[in-house]
């Protein structure tokens, strides 16, 4: 989460989009509509954390699909939040966000929907094992990612 602190207040940001080193390959409209719904629509900067639900479950896709696609963008604001109510819980502050989508009484959280459909039509990106490697460089080679 620190990191994250660093690098927000370096750049003096007001807004992270986090995006990970492990998934190189990722649908980049699912990030413009990401990033669309903080600064385009009535929403405009209203909330500190929005991300992808997908429709019927309660927490973030960011959480439990490995597939690589799906980003979280958060205020610093509420990141710095986050980091001071985390002084004692170390997986709070490796995993970057659970603290803030963990307590939407605490934190304003834009859900995205997306359906399960949606989810599945999007092809593995995240590089984690010998074998992930394995299957990015076949998907690439078949043109299904650049």
């Amino acid at each position: 989460m620190l990191r994250f602190l660093y690098a927000g207040i370096l750049h003096e940001c007001d807004y992270i989009l986090r995006i990970t080193a492990d998934c190189p390959f990722f649908d980049i409209g699912i990030n413009i509509t990401l990033i669309a719904h903080c600064t385009y629509y009535k929403t405009q900067f209203e909330y500190d954390y929005y991300t992808y639900y997908e429709q019927g479950k309660d927490i973030p896709c960011v959480a439990y699909v490995p597939k690589g696609h799906f980003k979280e963008l958060f205020s610093l604001d509420a990141l710095f939040r986050a980091y001071k109510d985390t002084t004692y819980n170390v997986e709070w502050r490796e995993h970057v966000a659970p603290k803030i989508w963990k307590n939407p009484s605490i934190y304003k959280i834009k859900r995205i929907e997306i359906t399960s459909e949606e989810i599945e039509s999007l092809p593995v990106s995240d590089i984690n094992t010998p074998a992930d490697l394995v299957t990015i460089r076949r998907l690439y080679d078949m043109g299904m990612i650049r």
